[in-house]
């Protein structure tokens, strides 16, 4: 297992797949780094999973709401003869 990352002259590393694999970390996925002591070598690192439209459906949704698809909410906010959505 190889712990060990170079930083690159753009200030990149690559994480290692099985860091990846064990926080669940996709494309998009940031990282929030954090400090523990002022003046330590260690800290930190938080995983800040990647929002979309799909993951936040639904989640405004009020009790005994009927619950609609993104496409038909999408529809009714834009109806095809006034534009379309990118």
């Amino acid at each position: 297992m190889n712990n060990i990352s170079t930083i690159t002259t753009k200030g990149q590393a690559t994480i290692p797949y099985f860091i990846r694999k064990k926080l669940d970390a996709n494309i998009g996925d940031k990282l929030y780094f954090d400090d523990i002591l002022l003046g330590s070598d260690r800290f930190i690192v938080k995983l800040i999973k990647k929002t979309t439209v799909d993951d936040l459906a639904g989640a405004l949704k009020k009790p005994g709401q009927k619950y609609i698809s993104i496409e038909t909410a999408r529809n009714k906010a834009m109806p095809l003869n006034k534009g379309t959505w990118i």
